[in-house]
């Protein structure tokens, strides 16, 4: 019974049934349910302070020193903070409430967090939308989409032994017909003391060197 109550102020938080700052002042007399943020969302840009943030976000709310965005719907940096971190434990939590776009953004997010992805460009980005997160069947939980998302990525993007570790961003190279070449290895330019990432394109066997300064 709890966990639907949860489940539905989350939703409402969600759906902007309810406003941001109301989600909070119910969040505070709930341990239960922030003990499922906390846990949840640890990973997610905010340390093990997950629900302190959410209380001081709201406390920002209607301030002088608040960010204001043009969305009409969440029109603050206070607010999105709060409306992102329920959009987060929704699909975390309560896995197929929320659409698949939602699902799709926040895997993306878990993906360019992961080292060999960081940050990743434009065209790495584009690649796995298109080749994975579109074309993924359904899952019944979060942990397992983001499992299979994870174990497609080591087929699509292929390592001659492990993945690059960038100084900088992913910049994973490209061949002409538009797949991502494979990894082959990284080497210090002694010239200065850059790092060259170096990609062999399997179907044509030409050579692309990547350079980061660090």
């Amino acid at each position: 019974m709890k966990e639907a109550k949860h489940l539905q102020k989350l939703i409402d938080c969600y759906n902007h049934t309810i406003t941001e700052k109301e989600f909070v002042e119910y969040l505070k007399n709930d341990e239960k349910l922030q003990k499922i943020f906390n846990k949840e969302l640890k990973k997610f840009n905010f340390g093990d302070d997950v629900v302190p943030t959410l209380f001081e976000s709201a406390n920002r709310i209607g301030t002088d020193s608040e960010v204001f965005f043009d969305d009409t719907k969440i029109e603050s940096i206070s607010k999105f903070v709060i409306y992102d971190s329920v959009k987060k434990l929704l699909v975390k939590k309560y896995f197929g409430v929320v659409p698949k776009e939602e699902v799709d953004q926040i895997l993306m997010i878990d993906i360019t967090n992961e080292d060999c992805f960081y940050n990743a460009d434009g065209n790495v980005e584009n690649f796995i939308k298109k080749t994975i997160l579109e074309t993924m069947p359904k899952f019944d939980s979060y942990k397992s989409a983001l499992k299979y998302v994870k174990e497609q990525l080591k087929e699509v993007f292929p390592c001659e032994k492990k993945m690059p570790d960038w100084l900088q961003n992913c910049e994973w190279a490209f061949s002409k017909s538009g797949k991502p070449m494979k990894f082959i290895r990284q080497e210090i330019d002694k010239k200065d003391y850059s790092y060259n990432f170096i990609f062999e394109d399997v179907d044509t066997k030409i050579i692309k060197i990547i350079n980061q300064h660090d």
